[in-house]
């Protein structure tokens, strides 16, 4: 008989400085393993003989002592998963919280100049999904591979970045990281010169995830230009600016990110008006400074006191009987009925991280990491839903709310399809953007009303139009009675295109 599992644990503080990502990584494999393979893989034994390694080694990857990306591409040979399903998020979650094993074996990359051809003819002249884009921006990312002219990387690179814009599903976290591998190459400042011309259309939306890649590398220019996205009056912009620079602090080596952009934020919070979606942004990043790069304000005092963070709630969550983490104990053990796995207590940590807490980038790379498991990552988003509709807090309800908003499955959780009912409005902004995601027509009165009333309202229902393709923007845009912004912005959405789904997405299809 098999030695029973080891239990893996992320034994991190819950509001402590890091996580651990080697345990998470390794969590994601066994569960790919145990789950995607369908009763194939059960054994250990079963998944080594076809990765061609040892049962040994294979554990120490399973439990995150090691980490080697020739296994994780042949974990997703074997299950019929396409490329970067799972090595995107592994490679994601290692540079990104920088405690996670080295890879001591990454792995070949095409370097011969036919197979960079062959590579840059097909993203030139073809439809390339998540995969080819990835299997792309892996070759010409290595230090050999400079020679592309600038005149055929920028479209490329603009055409890659408007696409992870719009991307749902298991497409957006592969077109993320090959995006990544670029930013991080000598093609960086192409990469951040075509950010910038999409963030300079004043009606361009969904620039979270091209923002979020310009945090792949803190450079000087790109963090200064990040800090002042946050005086633009335009909410998507600042919100987005936020997570991005709360991601280049957490990747930065040095000590000194902060120093140049304190004055910039501090500019920013004083124009801020309590209540509103820009304090809110502005009071986090405050409070991400540390004390002595504050300290270089002087005698500079804030105009209001920040957004309150409900730090005391999260801080009881600590607390192994508290009310918030048995909450995730139980909602995590009801995923894992659903799914017929046992108990996985890394699933309630995981939820605490998508639904609970207070780090936004944790947030986001935990939905990266269960893109590929859909199986389990389905009925996770529905409890998030449920979360974001029936919790006693509002502070937790607003967190999830926006966390399920910004998560990219591609379909939309039974909890959340009620929400363009909602008393709310932004349980109805919400509600329009996952329809919209997952592909689906949004309801005719309400989509008129929201066109009608505030510009969120109005933006929220031109992202769920935008993103389903619907042809009423046709209407919208040649309708006069509408205000001006609102053609524009539904303008914007005609030029850019739908949704992008890659054809292996069988949850976002």
């Amino acid at each position: 008989m098999a030695a029973p599992l080891t239990v893996l644990v992320d034994k991190t503080p819950l509001l402590g400085p890091t996580i651990d990502t080697g345990m998470r990584i390794g969590w994601m494999l066994r569960m790919a393993r145990l789950v995607a393979g369908e009763g194939r893989f059960d054994r250990l034994e079963d998944m080594a003989a076809v990765v061609e390694t040892n049962v040994t080694a294979l554990h120490r990857i399973e439990t995150g002592q090691a980490r080697r990306g020739v296994v994780v591409d042949a974990y997703e040979r074997a299950l019929g998963l396409p490329a970067g399903a799972l090595r995107a998020p592994t490679d994601v979650m290692c540079r990104h919280f920088g405690n996670g094993p080295v890879d001591r074996d990454p792995g070949q990359v095409v370097d011969t100049a036919a197979g960079l051809s062959a590579l840059t003819d097909l993203v030139l002249d073809g439809e390339p999904d998540g995969s080819e884009w990835l299997t792309w921006a892996r070759a010409m990312s290595q230090p050999f591979a400079l020679g592309l002219p600038h005149r055929l990387a920028v479209p490329l690179v603009g055409r890659l970045a408007r696409e992870l814009g719009r991307s749902q599903g298991r497409a957006y976290p592969i077109r993320h990281e090959a995006l990544a591998l670029l930013r991080r190459s000598g093609y960086g400042p192409v990469v951040l010169e075509a950010v910038q011309e999409i963030v300079s259309d004043p009606h361009a939306q969904m620039v979270t995830g091209v923002l979020s890649v310009l945090a792949e590398d803190a450079s000087p220019e790109a963090a200064l230009w990040l800090a002042q996205q946050l005086h633009v009056p335009r909410m998507q912009l600042f919100v987005s600016a936020t997570i991005a620079l709360e991601k280049m602090a957490l990747i930065s080596p040095d000590p000194d990110f902060w120093v140049q952009l304190v004055d910039l934020i501090a500019a920013a919070y004083e124009s801020t008006e309590p209540g509103t979606p820009h304090w809110e942004c502005l009071s986090h990043l405050m409070r991400l400074i540390p004390p002595e790069d504050r300290r270089r304000l002087g005698d500079w005092q804030p105009p209001h006191p920040p957004a309150p963070l409900g730090i005391e709630t999260l801080r009881a969550a600590s607390e192994p009987e508290s009310g918030v983490w048995q909450e995730c104990v139980e909602r995590a053990r009801r995923v894992c009925r659903e799914v017929g796995i046992a108990y996985q207590p890394m699933l309630a940590r995981l939820l605490f991280d998508a639904a609970f807490g207070p780090y936004d980038v944790r947030a986001y790379a935990t939905f990266a990491l269960l893109s590929g498991l859909p199986t389990i990552t389905v009925p996770l988003h529905e409890q998030i839903a449920e979360i974001a509709t029936h919790h006693h807090d509002p502070g937790v309800v607003l967190r999830a709310r926006a966390r399920l908003s910004g998560s990219r499955l591609g379909s939309i959780p039974r909890a959340a399809r009620g929400w363009v009912d909602h008393e709310n409005p932004q349980h109805r902004e919400v509600g329009m953007i996952l329809l919209g995601a997952a592909g689906e027509k949004l309801p005719e009165p309400h989509t008129e009303r929201a066109l009608r009333g505030d510009l969120a309202g109005a933006n929220a229902a031109l992202q769920g139009l935008g993103l389903a393709g619907d042809q009423r923007l046709r209407d919208i845009v040649a309708d006069e009675t509408h205000p001006e912004l609102v053609r524009h912005n539904a303008a914007w959405w005609l030029r850019a295109g739908s949704r992008v789904v890659d054809d292996t997405d069988h949850v976002a299809r």
